[in-house]
């Protein structure tokens, strides 16, 4: 007999911690999130990710991910993932929804602005919510 997979949806994930500095345009954030998904690994990560920005800043920033399996080297840089990119709301907030595939256990984050202006991390609204999806037999 055939068995169906399905999505729970309505499992909270670990939560990510925002940067404390502004990011200028064309510069990356520091590394945030530190973030463990444990075992077992869901199969994709949902996201809702709000991103304020200050007045020229109208173009695209990318949330970008590093992953690692034993939560031991994210010092390479250069080898990321994007997961999500938003279109940046001049003097406001943008928000993003979606969903990215878990490569491995361990993540963390980084926001690349390519907006034209700044992104406000200081005094803003930005966030980036996780959630887990697991695949559910049925």
């Amino acid at each position: 007999m055939a068995q169906d997979i399905g999505l729970d949806l309505a499992t909270g994930g670990p939560s990510v911690t925002m940067p404390t500095a502004d990011v200028t345009d064309g510069a990356v954030s520091t590394l945030i999130g530190s973030v463990d998904f444990g075992t077992p690994t869901p199969l994709e990560i949902a996201y809702e990710w709000i991103q304020t920005a200050l007045a020229s800043a109208t173009g695209p920033a990318y949330l970008q991910v590093m992953w690692s399996h034993d939560d031991s080297d994210f010092s390479d840089t250069s080898n990321y993932e994007t997961v999500a990119v938003i279109t940046c709301t001049a003097s406001g907030d943008a928000k993003l929804c979606g969903s990215f595939p878990a490569r491995a256990r361990y993540a963390k984050f980084q926001i690349q602005n390519e907006s034209g202006g700044t992104l406000d991390f200081t005094t803003s609204n930005s966030a980036i919510s996780l959630w887990d999806l697991f695949g559910d037999q049925a």
